[in-house]
């Protein structure tokens, strides 16, 4: 029924639908990914738990006095098992920020249609500054 209702007439090998079906799972599963990777980022980065090291990458910082090594774990395994609940903002953000996860080629395609004007066609060549009598005689050059 679906197939007939986008054109398509003709059979379609079972592994046609399995291969559109997987790209379909791996193309949501991406944008879903996204998404949680938007919502970590935006917690990590107001929060006054990490810090950034040498390398730019985000550290735990203890919590108190205790520096030892057992702390820190203890932190990066909450951290790790907490879940994460994405909700219509998120995903909005996330899709905003990212709008080449929905539509990978929208900006290749959809350039054109921008209605951008060149610069060099800004220029106006004759303006009504070079009417004034200061101007009408030949300029030296140099």
């Amino acid at each position: 029924g679906i197939a007939r209702e986008h054109g398509i007439v003709g059979n379609i090998d079972a592994g046609c639908i399995d291969l559109i079906s997987l790209a379909l799972d791996v193309y949501l599963k991406n944008i879903i990914e996204m998404a949680i990777d938007t919502v970590r980022y935006r917690k990590k980065k107001y929060s006054d738990y990490y810090d950034l090291d040498d390398f730019g990458t985000y550290q735990a910082v203890s919590s108190g006095t205790d520096t030892s090594k057992d702390a820190k774990d203890d932190i990066m395994e909450i951290e790790r098992k907490r879940t994460i609940s994405l909700t219509n903002e998120d995903i909005y953000t996330s899709l905003s920020l990212f709008p080449n996860m929905a539509d990978a080629s929208g900006a290749y395609y959809n350039a054109m249609n921008l209605g951008l004007v060149n610069d060099d066609e800004l220029v106006i060549k004759s303006s009504s500054i070079d009417d004034l009598p200061d101007f009408l005689e030949e300029k030296p050059f140099f």
